[in-house]
């Protein structure tokens, strides 16, 4: 939802809808939105590291291992939905 929509419309009374879980369960796994947004965050941050570290990892040379990381980030930014959620 925050990708397709963005952080601010949508509210937690949808996410706690969405993701059927009681508001109780809800804020002990997010006290607060900074939380939630910082989880939001650093989800696809984590994936994102894990393609880059895994195409440098698999490059030949010194040569090759940036040129394996730029492959990977522009197959990323290519995927469904990436364009949508900057507008």
């Amino acid at each position: 939802m925050f990708y397709a929509e963005g952080v601010h419309p949508v509210g937690v009374d949808r996410i706690i809808a969405e993701a059927k879980v009681t508001r109780a369960t809800f804020y002990r796994h997010f006290p607060g939105n900074e939380e939630l947004i910082l989880a939001y965050l650093r989800k696809p941050h984590e994936m994102e590291r894990d393609l880059v570290d895994t195409a440098i990892a698999a490059g030949p040379s010194p040569v090759e291992r940036p040129l394996a990381a730029a492959r990977s980030i522009a197959q990323a930014i290519r995927s469904p939905g990436f364009v949508d959620a900057l507008s």
